[in-house]
């Protein structure tokens, strides 16, 4: 992640973090391994200073090997901090020039890790990281994060006092239709077999969590979820829908068949696939709600909630963390998200082959939410080089998140990474550059990297 040998080049962001340390451990250093492992990781740098031009200078540690003893001694006291998320491979001496240094990188933590928080309180010492620097996170970060550590997902839950008659009979019907309905006797055996309801306490059948929001009549569903909020913008129209989970996906997907892209069947699985991926993967006790957007070049899918598993495990593929696992099995029984789109992967397969620009992931925090952008055309609707205002939302979202993760790049490489022609990167990096976000290197060497 960084040449340690070319130290100067780099400055200080959302995933590099430098300190003195002449005088010891800081202590503000386990706030900012707290953030980087409750957001997106990072890297620690000690023995190494800011210089008034805000690049980075090795400044010489005057005994790095007891500085890191203590670091490792403090690492495993669980008064200090709740989780050591690190290898051995994480931590390294490095000597640049006759001058010592310490770097350790701090990889995003497991959800099952998280939040990593410090002096035994989480509520009091979870951190998280944005283009300031360390911040101390909400209730509603910290219970959002302890939803997401659980085993057993959200939607598993019994709701003990709501009978079966609070969900719609129409709606599981129409579902049933969709799987293979003769394997149950009935909708009870139906709901039970997919988790959709479960034994209670007192021995009657009842709703899960999922029963609810995918079966549920609306003032069921606000009872149990306050945050409850699904919304539709297409071109002709824009509205809220007041209903539960699949009669919204029913009504949605009428306007994905009706997208002239989505007539090519492996467009439509595409398409599909990432609505129902949306849905699955919702924290539906976080604010925001599920909101779709369609327009002539592009649909995209946003829902509350972060990465469950870390962000190039998910570009990877064959590792599957549903946030709600009930959710998820009712849509594989419906025949969506059993391969057919393919995952990450295989979508981006497919938009390549159609000759569409590249999907693009977004995840953001303060709120955490998690967009898919799919554009469903090749052409561009602004002269070369020229960008409207949601191309330039869309690719400036990529831009930073390329440099966060590379540090560092040339236009032709970013143009490559990201599957965009050359001028309009340039074009992307030259607005960046004006808003103050990006900055290049000094001599016009043609490398732009986050401004700190």
């Amino acid at each position: 992640m960084i040449d340690f040998n070319e130290i100067e080049k780099y400055k200080e962001n959302n995933r590099i973090e430098a300190k003195k340390a002449l005088g010891g451990l800081p202590e503000s250093i386990w706030e900012t391994y707290s953030a980087f492992a409750n957001t997106l990781g990072g890297i620690l740098l000690l023995g190494v200073e800011e210089l008034p031009d805000k690049t980075l200078r090795c400044i010489d540690l005057p005994d790095p090997a007891k500085l890191l003893r203590r670091f490792r001694e403090l690492l495993e006291d669980r008064t200090k901090v709740s989780a050591n998320i690190l290898s051995e491979e994480d931590l390294q001496l490095h000597e640049i020039d006759g001058k010592h240094m310490i770097s350790i990188r701090v990889p995003r933590a497991l959800r099952t890790d998280r939040p990593v928080y410090i002096n035994q309180d989480p509520f009091s010492g979870t951190y998280r990281r944005n283009g300031e620097g360390d911040y101390r996170c909400t209730s509603d970060e910290i219970e959002a994060m302890l939803r997401d550590a659980a085993i057993q997902t959200h939607d598993m839950q019994v709701c003990s006092e709501v009978s079966l008659d609070a969900l719609n009979a129409e709606t599981i019907a129409r579902c049933r239709a969709c799987g293979n309905s003769a394997e149950d006797a009935g909708a009870p055996a139906f709901l039970l077999r997919t988790g959709a309801a479960a034994c209670a306490e007192d021995g009657q059948l009842r709703p899960t969590a999922a029963g609810i929001l995918l079966f549920g009549r609306m003032e069921t569903i606000r009872s149990h979820f306050p945050e409850y909020r699904l919304s539709y913008s297409g071109a002709s129209t824009e509205r809220r829908f007041e209903d539960n989970l699949l009669e919204f996906y029913f009504s949605v997907c009428r306007e994905i068949d009706a997208l002239p892209a989505a007539a090519e069947p492996d467009v439509k699985r595409g398409i599909r696939e990432a609505f129902a991926n949306c849905l699955i993967n919702a924290d539906y006790y976080a604010p925001g709600g599920i909101s779709v957007v369609s327009a002539p070049a592009h649909i995209s899918f946003s829902n509350p909630g972060s990465f469950r598993i870390r962000k190039e495990s998910a570009y990877a593929g064959g590792i599957s963390d549903p946030r709600n696992t009930i959710i998820f099995r009712i849509f594989k029984y419906m025949n969506i998200g059993k391969g057919e789109g393919g995952g990450i992967q295989n979508l981006f397969s497919v938009w390549r082959r159609r000759g569409f620009s590249a999907p693009e992931i977004r995840e953001q925090f303060q709120p955490d939410r998690i967009t898919v952008l799919l554009p469903l055309t090749a052409e561009r609707e602004t002269a070369p080089g020229r960008l409207g205002a949601a191309e330039l939302e869309a690719g400036g979202a990529a831009v930073i998140e390329y440099l966060t993760e590379k540090i560092c790049a040339r236009a032709a490489a970013l143009s490559e990474a990201l599957g965009l022609p050359l001028p309009e990167t340039e074009a992307l990096l030259a607005a960046l550059r004006e808003s103050g976000i990006v900055t290049e290197r000094p001599n016009g060497s043609g490398v732009f990297f986050l401004k700190s």
